[in-house]
């Protein structure tokens, strides 16, 4: 009788497009308790949109002995595990997008005061383009309530309870565009029955008590709070005048449901985003320093910090252009070894170029050092210890640069490239709020067996620094020549 009785359902849901789960049906269910036969009463869920067990153009009759529907029949809602294992599967509905409120006897089409279509955000049709949206009433409740019908006719179904669907509540972030305006940044998408309603606003590792700060990695973390390219998150307010600043670690959607019509109430939230520009680091170690190499980074130092030759400075840096900020709070940057032996480098120093925009204050660069050992081929190289090449709109305040420049076994045609103590173009760097002491020094280049100083050195009053070859390269003609 089972197996009959489980093929019967089967070609049903494949046939009608509607899965019977009978009264008298396979699983062991409050329903086994029921008559077996003359299943009369039928009882129709209506997906209303959604999904029954992912399958679309299916939905839900239970039937019923018609005499026991007439004494009344407590309904097993669909999904739940009173069911049974298969038919619980087999019975839960979904909707992507959405949340369900509920099974209601009544559905009528959403409209305004004035009649007009509204969707399921309650937001005109209109307007948003979307489908008209349905109001609900009389949700089923069944704790409670009994199914009870003189309908016994078996063709005909006694009652029909529609899915309500509740759009997933959001929280929408803002954050000010060039013009000055907000503009929508980011959604994040919440639903209430599969998820926490409450969201933890991004934060600084090292700053949370108990935490090391030497063992974060630097950036903040977001989890699923939103990001925005190329900015930081400073604060968050509930106000677009921003006088409301949220100093708990977390928000809580206060969306709800108005279960007499299963409708949203308050489910979008608007939050406004204090940014920082740049992607901002904090850095207690020189190995957070090289774990977060960005030519667009911004770094805020909380210590002094010393370089290794186990922790290297980024090549991403003594190449490329650099347009972030490393802030210093005072600190110091140390034992910095940048090596460069590509002939192909254009230019090159602990960065390629700084370039309009980014901005060094209040650090010093202690003890370090770039070896020159080669250069490049190509005509235009520029290169200096601290940078190949500085734009003008570059902004320094408190910087101070000291360490030693290495001249090593670099092209021969000199012409190809400029060298400086600081940078290839002092003059024009407009080196405002920036001092340094720097020495130069013509390095022995050794090749196999071979030792020898192949480059005589000087350098300018300007920092310029003039390569020519050694006439006699067994004996070194320099000393270090330094420039403040």
């Amino acid at each position: 009788m089972k197996r009959r009785t489980k093929i019967l359902i089967g070609l049903t849901a494949l046939f009608a497009g509607t899965l019977t789960l009978a009264g008298c049906s396979v699983w062991d269910t409050p329903y086994d308790r029921l008559e077996r036969d003359g299943v009369t009463a039928k009882v129709r869920y209506d997906a209303n949109g959604g999904l029954f067990s992912n399958s679309r153009n299916r939905n839900i009759v239970d039937a019923f002995d018609g005499e026991r529907a007439k004494q009344g029949v407590k309904l097993v809602e669909p999904g739940s595990d009173k069911r049974g294992s298969e038919a619980q599967i087999l019975s839960t509905v979904s909707r992507t997008g959405y949340f369900l409120a509920g099974w209601y006897r009544e559905r009528a089409p959403r409209t305004d005061a004035g009649g007009n279509p509204l969707d399921d955000y309650g937001v005109l049709c209109s307007e948003s383009g979307r489908e008209q949206g349905y109001t609900y009433g009389g949700k089923w409740d069944f704790e409670n309530d009994l199914f009870i019908t003189e309908e016994t006719d078996k063709d005909k179904v006694a009652l029909t309870l529609y899915a309500a669907w509740v759009p997933n509540f959001t929280f929408s972030f803002y954050a000010k565009n060039a013009e000055n305006k907000w503009e929508l940044a980011d959604t994040v998408v919440i639903n209430p029955t599969l998820q926490s309603t409450e969201l933890a606003l991004p934060y600084w590792e090292d700053l949370r008590e108990g935490v090391d700060p030497a063992a974060c990695s630097g950036s903040m973390t977001y989890g699923s709070f939103p990001s925005v390219e190329g900015k930081t998150f400073s604060k968050l307010y509930a106000d677009p005048d921003m006088t409301q600043e949220v100093t708990t670690a977390s928000i809580t959607h206060g969306g709800r449901v108005d279960l007499e019509t299963a409708t949203a109430v308050g489910d979008n939230v608007n939050y406004y985003l204090d940014l920082l520009d740049g992607v901002w680091f904090h850095i207690y170690t020189a190995e957070q320093f090289s774990g977060n190499v960005r030519t667009d980074g911004c770094y805020e130092l909380f210590d002094d910090i010393t370089f290794t030759d186990k922790v290297t400075w980024g090549a991403g840096f003594a190449r490329g252009d650099f347009t972030g900020k490393i802030y210093g709070n005072r600190h110091t940057i140390r034992g910095l070894n940048v090596v460069q032996t590509d002939t192909s480098q254009i230019r090159g120093g602990l960065f390629g170029r700084i370039m309009a925009g980014a901005a060094f204050k209040d650090v010093t660069f202690e003890n370090v050092a770039y070896y020159l050992n080669a250069a490049t081929r190509r005509t235009g190289g520029e290169f200096g210890l601290f940078a190949g090449n500085i734009q003008a709109e570059a902004v320094f305040e408190n910087v101070t640069v000291s360490g030693t420049l290495h001249i090593g076994n670099v092209y021969t045609n000199y012409n190809n490239y400029t060298v400086g103590l600081l940078c290839s173009n002092p003059a024009s760097a407009g080196l405002n709020g920036i001092s340094y002491t720097i020495d130069c020094v013509a390095d022995e280049v050794v090749i196999g067996s071979n030792h020898s100083y192949p480059h005589k050195v000087s350098v300018g009053a300007d920092g310029i620094v003039t390569i020519s070859r050694n006439e006699d390269p067994t004996q070194n003609p320099n000393g270090s020549q330094s420039a403040e």
